[in-house]
């Protein structure tokens, strides 16, 4: 292996240990970024969402409460149902989902 191999594989190896020290999961902001990445498409500026993080044994769970209105000019209202329970390990892989009723 050359210099030049060397070098470039360095910056990757370093750039996937950022990557993953930045989803683990090991308190509540971390939790409730982790919800925000599996809620992107839900929870906008138009319809945005809350969120509750607990922490449950070795995992978290993030309770998201949606959001929804007709009108852009409407304030955004809560909706019966309109909630979703995440919870995720400490690595931050989602492994249970709970969906509103």
């Amino acid at each position: 292996m050359n210099f030049f191999a060397i070098a470039a594989v360095v910056p990757m190896v370093a750039a996937l240990a950022i990557a993953a020290e930045s989803t683990q999961v090991t308190d509540e902001a971390s939790a409730i970024a982790a919800a925000k990445r599996y809620t992107k498409a839900q929870c906008t500026t138009n319809t945005p969402c809350e969120f509750r993080a607990r922490r449950e044994g070795k995992q978290w769970n993030v309770f998201v409460e949606f959001t929804k209105r007709s009108n852009p000019r409407e304030i955004a209202q809560k909706y019966p149902g309109g909630h979703v329970i995440l919870y995720f390990n400490q690595q931050g892989q989602l492994v249970r989902r709970l969906e509103g009723e």
